[in-house]
């Protein structure tokens, strides 16, 4: 038999990091692509929730799915409450 762990989930390794540009124009340009994204912490579905919605409205919502201090597109538990390196580097410095 195998045994049991409360293993969190791992992030998963390769994920993108979009600057603002290039989020935008995913968004507008390859909409059904930016519908499959994936979250850049744990891997699930992050912007599924918008294959219902015009990209053109999507488009001015970018913060409700990308983090604009790391790049990363994240789904909507991690988008206040993921590792970013950035942040982290910043406070450490402050220290």
């Amino acid at each position: 038999p195998f045994a049991m762990t409360d293993k969190a989930e791992e992030p998963p390794q390769e994920f993108t990091r979009y600057p603002r540009a290039d989020i935008e124009d995913l968004v507008k340009n390859k909409f059904k692509t930016f519908c499959k994204e994936k979250c850049a912490e744990c891997g699930k579905p992050a912007t599924k929730r918008f294959n219902s919605m015009m990209s053109v409205l999507v488009v001015h919502m970018i913060d409700s799915f990308w983090c604009r201090d790391c790049g990363r597109v994240l789904c909507e538990s991690h988008r206040h409450q993921h590792t970013c390196e950035l942040i982290d580097q910043q406070k450490e410095r402050n220290k």
